[in-house]
């Protein structure tokens, strides 16, 4: 780095007319001055490693006296700043911690910190003029690598720093130098050239097969992989193998021009049932095969092996592998002759080194740096987004570069309905709970080259394209089957270089559309709640009164996640197999398509809770998150990453149909205390070829799976949307001890072990002194989440490590304690309004409960009680809300009971009616069921008042003051006056000490029946 700032030992301008001469070509060169590398999401969060990256383009030096950042962060360089030259400036959030990290020198630290999900950078000039600006983003066609740890690199310094497609993530491996490791692949997937002999006889000239120059006879041909049988995945067809021949000879050629240059070796491995490897005649590893030699007509000797990719990392290439020519040679062996398939396909390739995460590049040339820079690709979209059954779409892309566009290709995959293909495949049972942590193996048959067409893309304004010339390249697709998914990819070229889209570290693999019709009308054919009795039909405009969630996926793959079938279920202490997002699937939502997410089941004791639904959460790829919208179709603040779903009953066979979980965040988040937000959706499940079949089971058995509860997630995303501060978040969960195992989001200032999670389990007891316990726990927020905990009875947690469940651990940055503030915030709150488990002790309850030291606690407490008690858990307040939570799931509640009632692997709990008049029994009269326990007359609003009553504030706590309007008639609002009763207090009427006024709005002619899109005003 040659830019510096005199008084570090750098260089400076000498002399006022040194620095008026700067100052003059100043504006000249600056054009030349561009943001070059951003590093704005470092691997390891409380390692201040953020840095900006200038680099001068020009032939000489730059004055950067007085130049300042001023949008993103915010800095102003220095008095004789002088960038060199061609080199490069570093602008670090932490200089010392650059150097420690990269042995980079740098200025700093500049204020503000860079936006992961992507913000506007602006540089100006002394003079306030714009130099550069990027506004970079965390999404297509940005590179969305980053989250690993990666810097965004700019491919070249005169491309338009502005475009997401002139900036790559920072290559695996990259040197001190900057030199990227560059991925080598001597032999790859499916490859076209290999030599193949049917094992009908041994190969002439015994072992020599094995070696580079081995002569073939004519038994050897030449063939696609994968070769074999009997699967429907292969290139290469043996179709007379079985119970003629049990094994086949395979050999490639493959060149390697200098063996010292390969670090590592590995060979991934595609083999069905095993086989013996040798390189150069070296024997480097069997699979699924007995020890000792196999002849032409032996089977393998061990039991029968599916097919699944095994990646192989074969030691010390230096002494297998010859300069130019070297071969691989395979012997693979069924394991009986007349098993039912075959399968070989093999790769390989110099893996990426350990330590292949992506590496920024301070201070140095550009790891992905190049003189000629592929096209850059954005705006790629289908018109219309979301096409129709046998309506032609178009894909478009916007497409420049520098040298000019030679050529643009789409290559496509039509998914037809009920063959979702997915990039990966799952872990079996089995696997799950022997090495759950284990990668998934890619699925040959996704990037099969058959799986996929190609079409030419123009910008000739003739046919599909609209204008000629304007960059904006377009290809005709011919209409497609309702139901289809629609992937596809863009390669462009400049005649030297070809880039394509999305980036190989896109985890979202490909684009993708759906072709639908939209959600048709629901008639049960079988049995029905509705009033109307059989012939009723639920209209599209019904079904499509919640937002709608598909899921496209494989029947098998679903079947094995929802284990209604016991073999598939997973044994509450296999954690790790559990918490696998082990199935892929298609996740589409307005209009917009998640491909290859994964996901799983949740819950813990219930979640093979017989019939019925299934609690499930999703995992969306980086870059590509999920904008959900709340009830009333706003977007919420931050796309969410993970989706979690209710069920909408608890482990007591309860059913809520969402109302109880969906009114207990609403409660939580209105006193003030950070929520998990609920909405409800219709959920779809696309596994099959018809939408919704017409036999006598058709009701149960098409994509229409119910209505679902969804359920905002802890991680970084909940605390940046409940604007916390950025602390350590623990979501607990039952039988985990370790803190670690648990955290949702590493604050970064926070403590990087879980001394804060122990602290609170081994140290938040009665016994603690007052200041211990005010400077660990924020009270405040403390008495609002649990006064809520009363008034539903949401009581399923103890204060001991055997039920560290249903609530979060957020611990907020505090001046007084290294290890921050507990604040205690709700979870998994269905066993509420009714069923309950346990006694609502928590830790901090159990810490205050009694004693003389802890009176104020337990007094602060009852008075938020009262507080909440007088103006929210009031009949006026309460049902209202009950009944607009009901409104918005009103008739497609029906639809719901008549898919899960009767239904195979079905339930049903009854009409909402019922549950909600006892929701509101349970409130205000009194409350008793099968699974208990009962609530006495006068419902939870009295036993909040004998929890006020507690501690003699009956005889000690003012009177209640009375407020009489004395402004004008009319109530004009600049004119509202107001007076109270004069201060009464039972201790005597000098007790004064001060007074609160709470002013609300109040809407005397809310209907919730009539007004189901918004909600009431609250007092609070």
């Amino acid at each position: 780095m040659k830019g510096r700032a005199a008084g570090s030992g750098l260089r400076r301008v000498a002399g006022v007319l040194a620095v008026v001469a700067s100052a003059v070509f100043s504006g000249q060169l600056s054009a030349g001055v561009v943001i070059n590398e951003i590093y704005y999401k470092p691997a390891d969060k409380t390692s201040p490693e953020e840095f900006v990256e200038i680099h001068n383009r020009n032939p000489t030096p730059v004055n950067l006296s007085g130049w300042r950042f001023t949008r993103g962060i915010d800095y102003t360089f220095p008095e004789g700043t002088m960038l060199e030259a061609g080199e490069h400036l570093v602008l670090a959030e932490h200089p010392a911690t650059l150097q420690s990290v990269f042995s980079v020198a740098a200025l700093g630290p500049y204020s503000g910190r860079l936006a992961n999900d992507g913000e506007r950078l602006v540089l100006r000039d002394r003079q306030d003029g714009v130099v550069d600006e990027v506004e970079y983003g965390g999404e297509f066609p940005w590179p969305v690598g980053s989250e690993d740890g990666g810097s965004i690199e700019l491919i070249h310094p005169a491309l338009d720093n502005d475009l997401g497609g002139s900036w790559r993530l920072s290559s695996a491996g990259a040197g001190q130098d900057g030199a990227p490791w560059e991925e080598t692949v001597f032999i790859d997937l499916n490859d076209p050239k290999w030599r193949y002999k049917k094992g009908t006889s041994p190969p002439a000239g015994g072992a020599a097969w094995r070696e580079f120059g081995y002569s073939e006879n004519g038994d050897w041909k030449t063939g696609r992989t994968s070769i074999g049988y009997g699967d429907n995945d292969d290139q290469t067809l043996l179709a007379d193998m079985r119970n003629n021949y049990s094994t086949v000879y395979l050999r490639h050629l493959f060149l390697v021009p200098d063996p010292d240059a390969v670090p590592a070796l590995q060979l991934k491995l595609y083999v069905d049932d095993g086989c013996i490897v040798w390189i150069n005649g070296e024997e480097v590893i069997r699979r699924h095969v007995a020890d000792g030699a196999m002849a032409h007509d032996s089977t393998s000797g061990v039991a029968d092996h599916e097919r699944q990719w095994e990646l192989i990392d074969l030691p010390d290439p230096g002494s297998l592998l010859e300069k130019g020519n070297n071969v691989i040679a395979i012997h693979v062996i069924n394991a009986t002759l007349g098993s039912s398939d075959l399968s070989i396909d093999a790769v390989l390739l110099v893996p990426p080194p350990p330590s292949a995460a992506p590496n920024p590049t301070p201070g140095k040339r550009n790891s992905v740096f190049a003189t000629n820079a592929p096209p850059q690709i954005r705006k790629v979209a289908t018109a219309p987004r979301q096409p129709t059954a046998k309506q032609p779409f178009r894909v478009t892309a916007k497409i420049t570069d520098p040298d000019g566009v030679a050529a643009v290709q789409l290559h496509y995959q039509v998914v037809v309905p009920g063959k979702y293909l997915p990039a990966f495949l799952p872990l079996s049972h089995s696997q799950l709970l022997s090495k759950p942590n284990q990668p998934l193996s890619a699925n040959p048959e996704f990037e099969a080259e058959e799986n996929w067409r190609t079409l030419s893309m123009r910008d000739d304004g003739l046919e599909e394209d609209t204008t000629a010339g304007d960059g904006v390249y377009s290809a005709q697709i011919p209409g497609q089957e309702n139901r289809t998914l629609f992937r596809y990819r863009i390669t462009a070229t400049d005649g030297t270089t070809l880039v394509r889209v999305p980036y190989r570290d896109d985890p979202s693999l490909n684009f993708a559309a759906f072709i639908y019709n939209g959600v048709p009308a629901f008639k049960p054919a079988k049995r029905t709640v509705h009033p109307d009795g059989l012939g009723h039909t639920y209209p599209a405009d019904i079904m499509n009164s919640l937002p709608v969630y598909t899921l496209i996926t494989r029947g098998r793959d679903l079947d094995q996640c929802n284990a209604y079938n016991s073999a598939y279920q997973i044994p509450k202490s296999k954690t790790e197999a559990r918490s696998k997002f082990n199935w892929e699937g298609a996740f589409i939502y307005d209009g917009v398509v998640h491909d290859h997410i994964r996901y799983r089941l949740r819950q813990a004791n219930d979640r093979y809770g017989g019939g019925g639904k299934r609690s499930m959460r999703f995992r969306f790829n980086r870059g590509h998150y999920l904008q959900a919208k709340d009830n009333y179709s706003q977007d919420y603040p931050v796309k969410w990453r993970t989706l979690n779903t209710g069920k909408m009953f608890d482990n007591k066979r309860v059913g809520n149909f969402g109302l109880t979980e969906g009114v207990n965040s609403l409660l939580w988040n209105l006193v003030g205390v950070p929520s998990p937000s609920t909405h409800f959706f219709h959920f779809r499940a696309m596994t099959g070829t018809t939408e919704a079949p017409s036999n006598p089971n058709g009701q149960y058995t098409g994509d229409f799976w119910g209505m679902h509860l969804a359920i905002e997630d802890y991680d970084a995303r909940f605390l940046e949307t409940h604007q916390l501060l950025d602390g350590n978040l623990y979501k607990l969960k039952d039988g985990i001890f370790d803190g670690n195992r648990v955290k949702r989001n590493q604050g970064r200032h926070a403590v990087t072990d879980d001394r804060d999670f122990q602290n609170i389990r081994q140290q938040l007891r009665p016994t603690r002194s007052v200041d211990w316990l005010r400077s660990h726990v924020n009270w405040n927020l403390w008495y609002r989440y649990h006064t809520v905990c009363e008034a539903i009875r949401h009581y399923d947690y103890w204060p001991r490590d055997s039920h560290s469940k249903n609530r979060a651990w957020y611990f907020e940055p505090s001046m007084e304690t290294p290890l921050g503030r507990l604040a205690v915030l709700p979870w998994d709150a269905d066993a509420s309004w009714g069923p309950s488990w346990g006694q609502g002790i928590d830790y901090p309850k159990n810490a205050i409960t009694s004693g003389k030291a802890t009176a104020a606690f337990r007094q602060e407490y009852r008075n938020f009680i009262r507080e909440f008690r007088d103006l929210v858990w009031k009949e006026e307040v309460i049902n209202p809300v009950i009944d607009h939570m009901a409104g918005l799931i009103g008739e497609i509640s029906m639809a719901d009971r008549d898919r899960w009632r009767s239904a195979p692997n079905g339930r049903d709990f009854g009409p909402m009616e019922t549950k909600v008049k006892d929701m509101k029994n349970f409130a205000f009269r009194g409350w008793s069921g099968s699974t208990g326990p009962t609530v006495p007359n006068g419902g939870r609003a009295a036993y909040l008042d004998q929890l006020i009553k507690a501690g003699e504030d009956s005889v000690r706590i003012p009177k209640k003051p009375e407020v009489t309007y004395k402004g004008p008639d009319g109530y004009p609002v600049n004119a509202l006056f107001f007076e109270t009763s004069p201060f009464s207090d039972r201790q005597g009427d000098d007790a004064f000490a001060s007074m609160r006024w709470r002013i609300a709005a109040v809407d005397a002619s809310y209907d919730p029946a009539a007004q189901p899109a918004r909600l009431p005003l609250f007092e609070w």
